[in-house]
C-alpha cells in the first residue's frame, strides 16, 4: 500500500491471470469523476483514441490525453452512460490540466 492523494492504495495485484481471465474491479473513488451530456458529444469524444462509437451502454474503455505533437500526457477511464452520456475518471493529481 502506498499514500496517493489522501488515500492508501495498493500497487499491485497477485491475482493479475485471473483478473484477465475472468473480471475485474476497480476503485475509482479517489479519481475525478466527471459526467458528460449532450448534443453530438460522442462525436466530440470520438476524437480520442479509443472506439467509443462501437461501445455499448454501461462498458468502459481506457483512453489517453495527448498534447499537440501526439504524445500521452495521461490516461483516464472512459464509460458509456448512454447515446450522448459519459462518465469519466481522471487522475486526481493532475486535476486542473486534465479538466482544462
Amino acid at each position: 500500500m502506498v499514500h496517493f492523494s489522501g488515500f492508501d492504495m495498493p500497487l499491485s495485484c497477485t491475482k493479475g491471470v485471473q483478473k484477465l481471465n475472468a473480471c475485474g474491479l476497480l476503485d475509482v473513488s479517489h479519481m475525478v469523476q466527471s459526467r458528460y451530456q449532450g448534443k453530438s458529444l460522442t462525436e466530440f469524444l470520438s476524437k480520442l483514441p479509443s472506439p467509443l462509437k462501437s461501445m455499448n451502454t454501461y462498458t468502459s474503455t481506457t483512453s489517453v490525453i495527448m498534447n499537440e505533437k501526439g504524445g500521452i500526457l495521461d490516461n483516464f477511464l472512459i464509460t458509456r452512460w448512454g447515446e450522448e452520456d459519459w462518465y469519466l475518471a481522471t487522475n486526481a493529481g493532475r486535476r486542473e490540466s486534465d479538466l482544462a
